[in-house]
């Protein structure tokens, strides 16, 4: 009797370190998004600030009355620094993002066709604030294999974990009977 308690004490110990390791990888990936997206964010504030760039936005306003976002956000540079900056992070993994603005939901550049509901609900959002006044505009991302992503950074620890308790398992009914 005693044996079985401490059988499935330990078992419920792997099961408990198994679901905090999850939780920390999960924790971690989240952690290198925002990193990510911060950096973006710093590089196209940089960019902002380039003479070269106020120029060319000097000749937009000539042609304008005012200037959108995406003349300040460039959807084309905004893809490859996210492109670059997540690969950079080894988070290149299937996702959708999209420039929106908070007051009507409505996009106005990224991959978001099909996403937009993830997008508007993620938990990866940005002010683009400091970019584009008013700042009613968000930078959002979401990634739909989050889960497979974190599990596949885990599968030999997973495997082993699930091998060694089986085998303890199997150990003690061979000894129990």
């Amino acid at each position: 009797v005693l044996t079985s308690v401490s059988l499935v004490g330990i078992v419920f110990t792997q099961l408990y370190w198994v679901r905090k390791s999850l939780d920390l990888k999960s924790e971690q990936f989240d952690n290198s998004v925002r990193i990510a997206m911060k950096s973006v964010l710093n590089q196209l504030m940089d960019i902002k600030n380039d003479s070269v760039f106020k120029e060319n936005l000097l000749l937009i306003m000539c042609r304008k009355s005012k200037l959108d976002v995406t003349d300040i956000i460039q959807p084309g540079l905004l893809d490859s620094l996210l492109l670059e900056e997540l690969t950079c992070m080894e988070l290149n993994e299937n996702f959708n993002y999209g420039l929106y603005n908070r007051l009507n939901g409505r996009f106005v550049a990224g991959r978001y066709a099909g996403a937009e509901q993830q997008l508007l609900d993620s938990p990866f959002q940005f002010s683009v604030a400091s970019l584009y006044k008013p700042g009613d505009y968000f930078l959002s991302i979401y990634f739909s294999g989050k889960t497979g992503f974190v599990l596949r950074q885990m599968e030999v620890w997973l495997l082993f974990s699930i091998l060694f308790l089986v085998v303890l398992i199997i150990s003690f009914i061979w000894v129990a009977f």
